[in-house]
């Protein structure tokens, strides 16, 4: 085999993660922009988009070094860990668009079913990173502690304008009440 074809195959084995590459640099695109339209837990969006942006440059690296790489590219078993990486960022991307508009937000009951599910979202992440062997991908303990008391700041504030708002709504249902008790009344009855 001459040097030509052994180019030509070593390049040919990355070709069918060009896709997965491609589908990176979409949800990353899409992540940016969900995080400018951001209406809540823009700190939540930005610790996950920080997270995605991570594998995008991982992909760069991998195309740079593919020759380096080819024996990973020629395992079934690497192949199927970035579809997998694809479906966890997917989620990690639906997560994101519905934790920063207040029509997703009606998904999670409460901040703690919010909180596990960033969690989720996070360890299934540093899962499949592990799988692809991206450490720089997985954060020390000082930061994944930094990146939660970020995320506990947006889920605090979101815990308080939630008891806002079933105050506001309780106090609407409250005047309601006697606004129609008192049209019932006689016109001389006192309350």
């Amino acid at each position: 085999m001459n040097m030509f074809n052994l180019i030509q195959t070593v390049g040919m084995v990355v070709v069918p993660f060009l896709p997965l590459f491609t589908a990176i640099t979409k949800i990353v695109e899409s992540l940016n922009l969900t995080r400018k339209n951001a209406k809540y837990n823009e700190r939540i969006c930005n610790a996950l988009l920080d997270r995605v942006e991570i594998i995008q440059h991982a992909v760069k690296s991998l195309l740079r070094k593919h020759k380096e790489n080819a024996e990973n590219f020629r395992e079934q078993n690497y192949y199927h860990a970035w579809v997998r990486l694809i479906d966890v960022l997917t989620n990690i991307e639906k997560f994101a668009k519905d934790v920063t508009q207040q029509a997703g937000l009606q998904k999670y009951s409460n901040t703690n079913v919010l909180q596990q599910a960033f969690d989720r979202n996070i360890k299934e992440f540093e899962s499949v990173c592990t799988e692809l062997q991206f450490k720089i991908a997985l954060y020390s303990e000082k930061q994944r502690a930094i990146e939660n008391k970020q995320v506990l700041e947006d889920i605090n504030n979101l815990e308080k304008a939630m008891s806002d708002i079933n105050d506001e709504i309780k106090e609407t249902k409250s005047s309601d009440h006697t606004v129609a008790v008192k049209s019932i009344a006689s016109p001389g009855q006192k309350f």
